[in-house]
């Protein structure tokens, strides 16, 4: 999950707009710099957004090495932590 708040819906809105574009980049990841999730590359295929007033809530799920989860259940990762802060 990433949140980021901005000066104005407006703002908001465009950096939704810009981050919801497939291949336009993201926020930068932080758990890249964790061993734990070392090797896990988040790809943005598990995505999803949303926005509340002035901030803008990123939620994106990626399986680690060896998992089993099928791209349905990331999908619905993504978007119930996303359902959940929002």
């Amino acid at each position: 999950m990433s949140f980021v708040d901005t000066t104005s819906p407006g703002v908001v809105a465009d950096l939704k707009n810009l981050v919801d574009t497939p291949g336009s980049g993201n926020v930068d990841d932080l758990a890249k710099n964790s061993l734990r999730y070392a090797g896990t590359e988040f790809t943005g295929e598990h995505y999803n957004s949303g926005l509340q007033r002035s901030t803008a809530a990123i939620a994106e799920a990626q399986p680690l090495d060896g998992s089993d989860l099928s791209s349905d259940q990331l999908e619905a990762i993504a978007r119930e932590a996303l359902n959940a802060r929002t």
